[in-house]
């Protein structure tokens, strides 16, 4: 028995792949050896020779090289290796290796490899063909509905809306709690979809070649959670819909990911996707402070995020043990913390009370002031907010969703002002509040900006609307 021989794996005699790989790597000997380039040559899937790779690399048999561009990352075998590949001999069991630990020079291809020749990926476009598909089925459902479809560019009507899977407060009141899981899969209309789009598709790539297919699907499922949980606990009485706080868990992922391993790429790869980043950060910003859009829901994906990126980052294969159980022990948690959160705020949170009320047939009951009615100034005001926007705009296609919104507010306010007791301060609010839906519906059948006294009109009924709500004089 030779030094060679008995210095040889044991496992390059059972694993045909991982020896199969080591031999490439000697046929190409003294050039660098690209996997990339190996996978199309022989027909296998690149992600197939990730763990013999990893293997041969913690045998001490192949070492990483340089990175070229095009080719991705080189790989050259060792004396050691070309030692391994002499006839086999006998050796101890122990020196097997049973498990391979990930190392900063895994992280490092992985890093350069996702950031600079990405993988095509699989998840991203069935999730950019599901948002399409949940918004061609918005479409069908209006067009069956009678609703306007030369409104969809700006906004869809919320009956049509809820009808495809958005969420409002007493939607849960009612049990019907799987709209958390659909509302991040509809969209208000063409623009908040298109953004959406273009957000995953120039970043969802690099987040799945970072964390792979599963991964990634878990980071945007719980991103979007927290944001529709957040949004709905915050806003009981306004439709919640938009896989935008999806969209600001990846995006903030990957800037996570890229501050954390940013050694591994080069200056100007990290100057070009700061860029880009900036670019996607500023366009979700701008939606973010659109009227009519719950900022803290983007705030509450953006968070979850952050947690969510360095749990999974210890769940990759290779990652040792105690750190993938904490790892899933924490994304559950994350996911038990939305759903918990929102659980709780719904059953015991004041600002829910007067829909629970309502729910059980008891408003206005032993309790006669505005905040049983379940109609806060906060819809008032975001009306009003969309209003502006459509006066400006002009046009009866502009008009169309906020005429919608304003009378179903004046609905819900005469339905509730029928349960009120005469005489008292939620009647009187009541009568208020369907005083202003007047004084807009005139403005918008106009189909101009309002003249100076009217916007003094709106204005007044909107500020004692909020002092009536917070129990001062009207």
């Amino acid at each position: 028995m030779t030094p060679g021989d008995a210095a040889r794996p044991p496992f390059l005699d059972t694993d045909s792949q991982a020896t199969e790989v080591l031999r490439w790597c000697a046929a190409s000997a003294p050039e660098l050896w690209f996997p990339s380039s190996e996978s199309r040559t022989h027909n296998v899937p690149r992600e197939s020779l990730d763990a013999p790779l990893a293997r041969l690399r913690q045998a001490g048999l192949i070492q990483i090289a340089d990175w070229v561009r095009g080719r991705g990352q080189g790989y050259a075998i060792t004396a050691e290796g070309v030692r391994s590949l002499e006839p086999p001999a006998e050796v101890a069991p122990e020196t097997l290796v049973e498990q391979v630990i990930e190392t900063p020079y895994d992280r490092g291809e992985l890093t350069r490899e996702a950031f600079l020749a990405p993988r095509p990926a699989a998840v991203v476009p069935a999730l950019l063909l599901l948002l399409t598909g949940g918004f061609v089925a918005t479409f069908i459902v209006a067009w069956r509905m009678d609703a306007p479809l030369d409104s969809f560019l700006r906004t869809v009507e919320a009956r049509v809306l809820s009808r495809v899977g958005a969420v409002t407060g007493p939607d849960l009141l009612r049990g019907e709690w799987w709209r958390l899981g659909t509302a991040g899969f509809v969209h208000v209309g063409l623009l908040h979809l298109v953004g959406n789009l273009f957000a995953l598709a120039l970043l969802g790539p690099v987040a799945e070649g970072l964390w792979g297919r599963w991964r990634f699907a878990l980071l945007f499922l719980l991103t979007g959670l927290a944001a529709t949980c957040t949004a709905a606990a915050l806003n009981p009485t306004v439709l919640v819909a938009g896989a935008t706080g999806s969209i600001w868990g990846v995006q903030i992922a990957v800037i996570t990911w890229l501050i954390r391993y940013r050694e591994h790429l080069p200056a100007s790869s990290i100057a070009e996707w700061t860029r880009r980043l900036i670019m996607v950060l500023g366009v979700n910003v701008v939606i973010s402070l659109t009227p009519g859009v719950c900022w803290e829901s983007h705030v509450a994906g953006a968070v979850a995020g952050i947690v969510a990126a360095l749990l999974l980052d210890w769940t990759r294969p290779g990652s040792r043990l105690r750190g993938k159980f904490f790892g899933c022990a924490g994304l559950a948690l994350l996911a038990a913390g939305s759903f918990g959160g929102l659980l709780a705020v719904v059953h015991y949170h004041e600002s829910w009370r007067p829909l629970r009320e309502v729910r059980a047939g008891k408003a206005a009951s032993g309790d006669e002031s505005p905040r049983s009615t379940g109609l806060s100034p906060d819809r008032v005001n975001d009306l009003h907010r969309r209003a502006a926007v459509a006066l400006i705009a002009r046009g009866a296609s502009n008009r169309t969703g906020v005429e919608e919104l304003n009378a179903l507010l004046a609905a819900d306010a005469v339905k509730v002002l029928a349960r009120a007791p005469a005489g008292s301060p939620a009647a009187a609010y009541l009568g208020e509040v369907l005083r202003y839906t007047q004084l807009l519906q005139t403005s918008l059948a106009a189909d101009r900006l309002p003249t100076p006294t009217e916007s003094q009109a709106l204005a007044d009924q909107r500020l004692r609307i909020e002092r009536m709500f917070a129990g001062g004089p009207p």
